[in-house]
């Protein structure tokens, strides 16, 4: 989940429908979910929304809590690497809100945000960059934009574009989503995610002294916000891992590395494509400095793991912002 999810960034639907002072089951189950989402335990709490969208069958065919379950079971696929899950479950939000037969809304502009996420991790990404333009586009029309969740829809686009490698056009959208960021003290995760992305164009533009201390703050920041060992500080020990070792600080990056690798195994597990991704760097970083045996190990691991993820996930790679393929060979 990109930036998103956000592990930093999660694009949520505003749960106002599950503030109505109703003691049910469906809100209990979704604040055990919530729970369990910001501590970042997603299978568990993607079991629990999966609990809250089979309990939201009972309610009307167009009811906002269906809308909230789907696209929480899509976050939370997101986050465990399960993208085609991940798609399937927003197309149902998608469709529930559908229904409604209403003009364009905020939420709508969040749900393609995070549908184009997904579509972004499995290779399609005209697609991808139609939707979040898209998303965009309603976040700007609306009579009152939430200047939050407009941030975080450019941030993904921002995302995207680095990704592509049109930097001059991913800069100005990534500096103007953090400057709004920083006035919302409740946006730190967001704020930290920003940071991150900024911080990978400034590795792509070469300047890695700078890429480094965004990327200083962007731990810092999230680890105040989600604590040492939440799985959202991967992409950031990651990137910060590139840096030192671009900047020459050879020690500070393999506390990093294995810092990131034993997180990324811990808590989001030895099948994920982002833990593929991060070992497989890992393994680059070794074979420089000389630990060729283990490095050789490692990165046949780590092959073995992304295509196993491509089998599973029926695509034809894996698009990571914070991989950097170009930037650590």
């Amino acid at each position: 989940m990109r930036g998103k999810i956000g592990f930093a960034g999660i694009l949520a639907l505003a749960a106002a429908v599950a503030a109505r002072g109703q003691a049910d089951e469906w809100n209990e189950t979704v604040k055990r979910a919530n729970a369990a989402e910001l501590a970042g335990d997603y299978a568990v709490a993607a079991g629990m929304y999966r609990e809250a969208s089979r309990l939201s069958e009972t309610f009307a065919p167009a009811d906002a809590r269906r809308v909230y379950a789907f696209n929480a079971v899509g976050m939370m696929y997101d986050a465990m690497g399960r993208f085609a899950d991940s798609e399937m479950a927003y197309r149902r939000a998608l469709a529930v809100m559908d229904l409604a037969k209403e003009p364009p809304t905020i939420n709508r502009a969040v749900l393609l945000a995070n549908l184009a996420n997904v579509c972004l991790e499995m290779d399609q990404d005209v697609r991808a960059e139609k939707l979040l333009r898209e998303a965009i586009a309603i976040h700007s029309a609306v009579p009152a934009p939430d200047e939050v969740r407009l941030s975080l829809a450019r941030n993904s686009l921002a995302e995207f574009l680095t990704v592509k490698g049109r930097h001059s056009e991913a800069e100005p959208l990534i500096e103007t989503s953090l400057a709004a960021l920083e006035r919302h003290p409740e946006a730190a995760t967001e704020l930290g995610s920003g940071l991150n992305n900024l911080g990978a164009i400034r590795m792509y533009q070469g300047r890695f002294v700078d890429a480094q201390a965004l990327l200083e703050r962007s731990l810092a920041t999230l680890e105040a916000a989600r604590g040492p060992v939440h799985p959202i500080l991967l992409r950031t020990l990651h990137n910060l891992a590139v840096a030192q070792q671009r900047n020459g600080l050879r020690n500070d990056a393999g506390e990093t590395w294995r810092r990131a690798v034993d997180l990324a195994a811990a808590r989001v597990g030895i099948e994920h494509p982002l833990y593929g991704e991060i070992l497989g760097n890992y393994a680059a970083y070794l074979r420089q400095t000389g630990n060729k045996a283990q490095g050789k190990a490692l990165a046949a691991r780590s092959a073995e793991i992304l295509r196993d993820h491509r089998r599973r996930n029926g695509v034809g790679g894996v698009v990571d912002v914070t991989a950097l393929r170009q930037v650590t060979k």
